[in-house]
């Protein structure tokens, strides 16, 4: 993979978590993550 493929990768990425965040698909937003993923609000 170019670093021009990972840098769109990541664009695809980013825009995905702010769909789901902005469609209230908490689901969906998830499922963005690893399964052994942890994600912690502190604070």
């Amino acid at each position: 993979m170019s670093a021009t493929d990972d840098l769109v990768a990541i664009w695809n990425l980013d825009a995905a978590y702010c769909h789901r965040i902005d469609a209230g698909d908490g689901d969906g937003y998830a499922d963005l993550f690893t399964d052994d993923g942890v994600f912690e609000i502190v604070g």
